[in-house]
C-alpha cells in the first residue's frame, strides 16, 4: 500500500511539472507582448500591379514577436477593466457582397476561439481574435499607459516592411518563405493554432502570413500609399494583413490586403502591436 501511494506522489508529480514546464515554454504566455527590434530604412509599397510602387522611409521600431494572445488580452482586459461595446450588435445586419456581418453577432466575444465556443485557458497561448480595430486601440492604448512607451498599431507600410523582413528582405512572397507551410495556419490546417510554431522571418517575427489575420492603423483606400504615411483615428473600414487560418495561399502574401469596418469582430482575425522609438 505505502509503494503505491509514492507511485501515485510520482505519477501526480510528473503530471503537475509537466503542466507547469509547458505553460512556461510555449510562446504567447506572458502578461505583455515580446518585441522584436526592426531597423528602419527604405521600403517600396505597392501592390503588385503598381511596379513603381512608392517608396517611405521607415523609421525603426519594435514590433510584436508574435499575435496579441488571448492570455495578453485577458489580462488587459482584468487590469484595466475594458468592456468591449458590443451595443452595435445586430444580428440581421448582414452583407451578403462581402459574406459578412457588419456588426458582431452575439457569439462574436474576445473569449471566443474559431469555433465560437469559449477558449479553455490551456489554449490561451493562441492569437486573441473576435477583435475590433476599436477594441486593438484600447488595448494599445492601455499598455502605453501601463509602461510609458507609445505603443499602437503598425501602418501598412511599417507592417509589411516588419513582415518582409526590414534590411534582410529576400523579397519573398510570404513572411519568411515561398513556402508557404513553412511559416503560415492557413485554410488547409482549417483552425487557429498556438502563436509560434511554423517558423519566423529573417526577423524573428512569428505568423505574419497566416494564423489570423492582423488589423494595422491604416484607413482603407485605393490611395493607400498615402494613408500609409499618417496615423488616422476613424471608424471608417481599415486594412487588415497576413491572411489566416481560414482563407488561401493568396491573401497571406506580403502585400494582400483587404478592407473591414472598424467595429467588425470575426474569428479569423486579430493584432500585433508596435512600439515606437524615441529620437
Amino acid at each position: 500500500m505505502m509503494k503505491l501511494k509514492v507511485y501515485i506522489t510520482i505519477i501526480i508529480s510528473i503530471i503537475l511539472y509537466t503542466y507547469s514546464y509547458s505553460q512556461i515554454s510555449r510562446p504567447g504566455l506572458s502578461k505583455y507582448p515580446e518585441l522584436i527590434f526592426v531597423e528602419g530604412g527604405k521600403y517600396i509599397i505597392g501592390n503588385d500591379d503598381d511596379k513603381e510602387g512608392y517608396e517611405l522611409h521607415i523609421n525603426s521600431f519594435s514590433i510584436g514577436k508574435y499575435e496579441v494572445t488571448l492570455e495578453q488580452f485577458s489580462y488587459f482586459i482584468e487590469q484595466s477593466g475594458y468592456k468591449v461595446d458590443y451595443s452595435n450588435t445586430n444580428d440581421n445586419e448582414y452583407d451578403p457582397s462581402d459574406d459578412v456581418w457588419l456588426t458582431s453577432p452575439t457569439y462574436y466575444t474576445w473569449k471566443n476561439g474559431d469555433d465560437f465556443k469559449i477558449k479553455p485557458k490551456y489554449e490561451y497561448n493562441e492569437p486573441v481574435v473576435n477583435i475590433s480595430w476599436i477594441d486593438a486601440i484600447a488595448y494599445c492604448n492601455w499598455l502605453s499607459e501601463k509602461t510609458g512607451e507609445k505603443y499602437r498599431l503598425p501602418t501598412e507600410a511599417e507592417w509589411e516592411f516588419a513582415a518582409s523582413g526590414g534590411k534582410k528582405n529576400h523579397n519573398y512572397k510570404y513572411a519568411g518563405s515561398n513556402d508557404l507551410k513553412k511559416v503560415a495556419w492557413t485554410s488547409s490546417d482549417g483552425k487557429l493554432v498556438g502563436v509560434g510554431y511554423k517558423l519566423p522571418n529573417q526577423l524573428g517575427l512569428y505568423d505574419m502570413s497566416g494564423n489570423a489575420y492582423e488589423w494595422v492603423d491604416d484607413k482603407f483606400s485605393d490611395d493607400y500609399l498615402i494613408e500609409s504615411e499618417k496615423n488616422n483615428y476613424s471608424l471608417d473600414s481599415k486594412v487588415i494583413k497576413g491572411g489566416s487560418w481560414s482563407t488561401g495561399l493568396k491573401t497571406c502574401e506580403i502585400k494582400f490586403r483587404y478592407p473591414k469596418r472598424s467595429f467588425v469582430r470575426l474569428e479569423y482575425l486579430g493584432f500585433r502591436v508596435l512600439r515606437e522609438h524615441k529620437y
